[in-house]
């Protein structure tokens, strides 16, 4: 049961951070725009008034078909831990199902 809460709180996290991650690209133009390599990176922060100091955890979403139609990595969204306090930097693949608006862990066989 605390796994499975654990789960659904990091689910909705993601789906926060990439909700206000796509209102602040709308907003400015970041530096990925004007690059080849489009993941994110804390260089991308920079100019955002000091939200790169001030952050305890940066994460950064990455979804090749949104850059490249012909991939065959559909669906599939790179979390990176950009800047964390309390861990170590990674990077996560999770699988967005689009039907039901949810994240699920690519690591596990069912999916």
């Amino acid at each position: 049961l605390i796994v499975l809460i654990t789960s659904s709180l990091f689910v909705v996290l993601i789906l926060m951070v990439y909700l206000l991650f796509e209102c602040f690209c709308q907003k400015w133009m970041l530096p990925v725009d004007s690059r080849s390599e489009k993941r994110p990176t804390k260089a991308d922060f920079r100019e955002s008034g000091g939200f790169e100091q001030e952050a305890a955890v940066m994460l950064g979403l990455y979804r090749e078909d949104y850059y490249d139609k012909q991939t065959t990595q559909k669906g599939i969204f790179e979390v990176s831990v950009l800047k964390s306090r309390f861990s170590s930097e990674t990077t996560v693949n999770l699988l967005f199902d689009e039907r039901f608006g949810q994240f699920k862990n690519l690591a596990k066989s069912q999916y």
